[in-house]
């Protein structure tokens, strides 16, 4: 998948999944990363990834090629330099 195919597909509020687990819900397409929203974060804090993490996309869901754990332990907690 390319970047501008992944990002025309991304809208809010769908549901991250890491392997299957919701690991949040999207907030917003911000340059190279995908910013989750805070409100499902297990800290309250809004997080980053790369847009090279998304698998795939469907109607409801954005699927992760990482596990949860892999998740959060790579997660951003700030917004990334571009």
């Amino acid at each position: 998948m390319d970047l501008t195919e992944i990002t025309s597909q991304i809208k809010p509020n769908l549901k991250v999944l890491a392997k299957g687990v919701k690991v949040g819900s999207v907030d917003h397409v911000d340059g190279e990363f995908l910013k989750l929203n805070r409100k499902d974060a297990d800290d309250r804090l809004h997080h980053w990834i790369p847009l090279n993490w998304i698998e795939k996309i469907d109607d409801n869901n954005v699927f992760l090629s990482h596990s949860a754990a892999e998740y959060k332990h790579s997660r951003r907690n700030s917004k990334p330099l571009m």
